[in-house]
């Protein structure tokens, strides 16, 4: 039994699959929506022709029952993707995108997102929007510092999406794992913005006695050299918190706060995690006031960070 998947799996078994293959569903709709037959392979522990035997037939009974397409994609091979709104009804996450076909730099971060999952099915995973929000919230970190995405354009409306990379994320036990995919690129701009979103998140936790691990995986272990050397500048002398002090709403936060916290009201204070959550996130906000005069932006210090590569085999398939 998957934990993190909480079950969710059991209501794909009511659309007539076994347990593992249930599992199996269920895991790769919520991480990622498409999968190759070796990581279906490695997920049942049977990498033999007997293993892509079993991947064939599940596969099959995906099309043949209209769950999934398969398809060619250069460089990667055989894909299949969950593409029935049936099944991720079924999993409470009607709206997710992972149902939608998209570009082949988009299906390669979805296959390494779920890769790296694979390969930690123990750690606490957060796998949709609304779980990661409502994590982060629990510890009275205000939306506003989450890291979001803007999609659409000013004349048709934009709307902001909560934690749009969409890659996993793993939160318990006081350590929050953040995983970034790089696709490679001739630049690592794209790790430097996705760093620069989350630092403020970041800062929230830390000021929360709460620590922070941020993994890379690529195809390759050549492309994670100046990936490893741009995320241990990260841990010290730390990555640089855009926008940390105190706006308008912060500080009407810092008020509210600050009186939860002297008339000790406890259903007040638990938008912050009860008393020592208020306590935490009164001197933080705090502190970013009386630095208003100070220069150059603040720096949060990761404690761990980590490179692989993934694991992806049989491509040619």
């Amino acid at each position: 039994m998957i934990a993190h998947l909480q079950g969710r799996e059991k209501a794909i078994q009511e659309l007539g699959f076994k347990p593992e293959d249930a599992e199996w569903i269920a895991l790769v709709a919520l991480h990622s929506g498409v999968f190759l037959r070796s990581q279906y392979g490695r997920f049942v522990g049977d990498n033999t022709s007997t293993g892509r035997k079993r991947a064939e037939r599940l596969v099959g009974g995906l099309l043949q029952r209209g769950l999934g397409s398969d398809y060619d994609v250069p460089g990667l091979g055989r894909v299949c993707r969950l593409k029935s709104r049936t099944v991720y009804r079924a999993l409470g996450a009607e709206h997710i995108r992972h149902r939608r076909d998209a570009a082949q730099l988009t299906l390669l971060r979805r296959l390494l997102s779920l890769d790296f999952v694979l390969g930690e099915l123990g750690l606490p995973w957060l796998p949709t929007e609304p779980e990661k929000v409502a994590a982060f919230e629990a510890l009275g970190i205000p939306r506003q510092v989450l890291p979001k995405r803007v999609y659409g354009s000013k004349r048709k409306g934009r709307t902001e999406r909560p934690f749009g990379w969409k890659m996993p994320i793993a939160f318990a036990d006081g350590l929050a794992r953040f995983v970034f995919v790089d696709i490679g690129g001739e630049t690592h701009e794209e790790l430097l913005s996705w760093g620069a979103e989350h630092a403020p998140l970041w800062s929230a936790l830390a000021a929360r006695g709460l620590r922070t691990e941020v993994i890379a995986v690529a195809l390759a272990n050549g492309r994670l050299v100046d990936t490893e050397r741009i995320l241990t500048g990260w841990t010290e002398p730390g990555i640089r918190v855009p926008g940390a002090r105190v706006n308008d709403a912060q500080l009407d936060e810092l008020k509210r706060a600050e009186g939860a916290l002297a008339s000790l009201d406890e259903p007040a204070m638990s938008k912050w995690g009860g008393l020592n959550g208020t306590i935490r996130r009164v001197a933080e906000l705090q502190r970013r006031r009386d630095a208003v005069g100070q220069e150059g932006p603040e720096r949060i210090r990761l404690d761990g960070v980590r490179v692989c590569s993934a694991q992806l085999a049989w491509t040619a398939r």
